[in-house]
């Protein structure tokens, strides 16, 4: 009864040998048909040798290979046996693809967005709300009067017969857009006539019609001082200004109160304040053009985000990466929305001071 066992299994054994599934198997087999001193036979070290392994220890030989489990056929299975499973080895496993993630939008967003929860933390100084309209076309976007060099940021000037679409040399970011739609977008160009008939101005504009506007935290566009987002030292500048003009609906003020045609501009540094940065609200007006100006030293923040802690931080401008100008959305104290964002403003002569 032994040998019979013996006969009937020793194809199996001679199977897992040859698909190189590794001489442990044989083992596991020999018991279940009793058969171990078959197994051990003088036979074995030959089979050992034309799977290529050097012994019974089951290490491959130098070079050795097994042969692909397709390439011989199965034993016949006696009719009493179940049948034996699959030798087939599962496929490669798919690379990752190589291509990059896109790269995320430069903007952080507007942290202000918890404002219709949670009341604001306390800050070291309050954002100021600006905003001197200007009704002399002739004294309307102007530059500020400086002895430092490189004070211009964005002058509107034409390259050739077109608009310059980057800031001004030294400095030569180009400009972007965010919202918290991927539908509603907000478009932005820079075109003529501008501040003058003989500049341009950066046009903002969104969401397209027929669009029911932001309704998150609101858009924005933005613009960093060098292409490849370096900081840069802005400490020798006291502060910053800009013109802006145009219909402004659904934003909030200082302390998150309902003040429609702001746009808040904010300085992004080295620094990771989750979009909550120092800055300034302005209230522009509709037609007239509308004077935004601020020192460095009376910029602050909302006070949303809790690190760094609004109540001792402290705005850095040598190491100034970003300018943003924000159209941010107002909750009412429900959290409901009343009007949700939507602009059509120029924005131009943005200058250091």
């Amino acid at each position: 009864m032994r040998s019979m066992r013996a006969v009937v299994w020793w194809p199996r054994v001679a199977h897992e040998l040859r698909t190189a599934r590794g001489a442990w198997r044989v083992s596991a087999l020999c018991l279940s048909a009793l058969c171990s001193s078959a197994c051990w036979s003088k036979e074995a070290p030959n089979l050992f040798q034309e799977v290529g392994f050097s012994s019974a220890s089951g290490t491959p030989d130098a070079g050795g290979a097994a042969p692909d489990a397709a390439s011989k056929p199965m034993p016949p299975q006696p009719a009493n046996e179940p049948p034996a499973p699959s030798r087939e080895e599962p496929g490669p496993t798919p690379l990752l693809p190589t291509t990059p993630p896109p790269t995320p939008p430069p903007s952080s967003g507007d942290a202000g967005a918890p404002s219709k929860v949670v009341p604001p933390r306390p800050v070291a100084k309050p954002v100021p709300l600006v905003g001197e309209v200007v009704t002399d076309v002739a004294a309307a976007c102007l530059f500020p009067e400086t002895e430092q060099p490189d004070a211009p940021l964005f002058s509107g000037s034409f390259d050739g017969t077109t608009c310059r679409t980057s800031l001004d040399a030294p400095y030569d970011g180009s400009w972007y857009s965010y919202q918290d739609s991927s539908t509603a977008l907000l478009a932005q160009e820079v075109s003529a006539p501008g501040c003058s008939e003989t500049s341009c101005s950066l046009h903002v504009q969104g969401p397209p019609a027929g669009s029911e506007g932001f309704s998150t935290y609101g858009a924005g566009v933005g613009v960093p001082l060098v292409s490849s987002n370096a900081p840069i030292d802005a400490s020798r500048f006291v502060g910053i200004q800009y013109w802006a003009r145009g219909t402004i609906l659904g934003t909030r003020g200082p302390s998150a109160t309902d003040v429609p045609q702001t746009v808040f501009m904010k300085l992004l540094t080295s620094t990771n304040r989750s979009g909550d940065e120092f800055g300034a609200y302005c209230r522009v007006d509709p037609l007239n053009w509308t004077l935004c100006r601020q020192t460095f030293s009376e910029l602050g923040r909302d006070g949303y985000v809790s690190t760094p802690d609004a109540a001792t931080d402290v705005l850095s401008v040598q190491e100034l990466v970003r300018i943003e100008f924000e159209f941010r959305l107002f909750h009412s104290a429900d959290g409901s929305v009343p009007v949700p964002v939507s602009v059509d403003v120029e924005i131009g002569s943005i200058s250091f001071f």
